[in-house]
């Protein structure tokens, strides 16, 4: 029982509740790079600082848990975008999937990514642990914001992300030139 203790502590109803969100919207920003500019970014990183961003300018407290679980979840959004993106490659080649079999090919893959995700974990973390690069810098970033005794880092790139975001929108919406640049530095 005590170890089930452990395994809920700091999981809060505001870290899963934004990290759903931050999962949609990484997802969403995935699915539009990928297809517009051919690159992915998971984002860790990014859904942490947004998140904390988010509670930070609502001068609410922030866990490293919360943070953890927030970025885990935006990150897992993110890939799920990579996914997505498989359906449109399937459409350009002219194969037709149905809803049923789009469903299936997300859960399968899921799936298959647990269940590999299962030994990795053994060998990488259990028996001889190692140090990811991506995850410890992800791990480093949010215990230093969260106890950093300035917010302000997190408040710029949730104000960049909120930016870009809106801009990505304008484009879509037609609002923008498709090839619009902005500072003359390709933004």
């Amino acid at each position: 029982m005590r170890q089930q203790d452990t395994l809920w502590t700091g999981v809060t109803v505001k870290s899963v509740v934004s990290g759903a969100i931050l999962a949609v919207l990484m997802c969403a920003a995935n699915s539009y790079l990928t297809l517009k500019a051919g690159v992915i970014e998971e984002g860790p990183i990014i859904s942490a600082l947004i998140f904390a961003g988010i509670f930070f300018a609502l001068r609410r407290t922030v866990t490293v848990t919360e943070a953890m679980i927030a970025a885990t979840m935006g990150s897992a959004g993110g890939s799920f975008g990579f996914i997505a993106n498989m359906f449109a490659a399937f459409q350009m080649v002219g194969i037709k999937l149905t809803v049923t079999q789009m469903v299936l090919f997300s859960l399968s893959t899921g799936t298959l990514s647990l269940l590999f995700a299962i030994p990795c974990y053994y060998l990488f973390v259990v028996k001889e642990p190692l140090p990811w690069a991506v995850g410890q810098a992800c791990a480093d970033v949010i215990k230093s914001t969260v106890e950093a005794k300035s917010t302000i880092h997190a408040k710029v790139v949730l104000v960049f992300t909120l930016v870009f975001f809106g801009l990505m929108l304008c484009q879509g919406k037609g609002l923008l030139p498709a090839d619009t640049t902005f500072f003359k530095i390709g933004l």
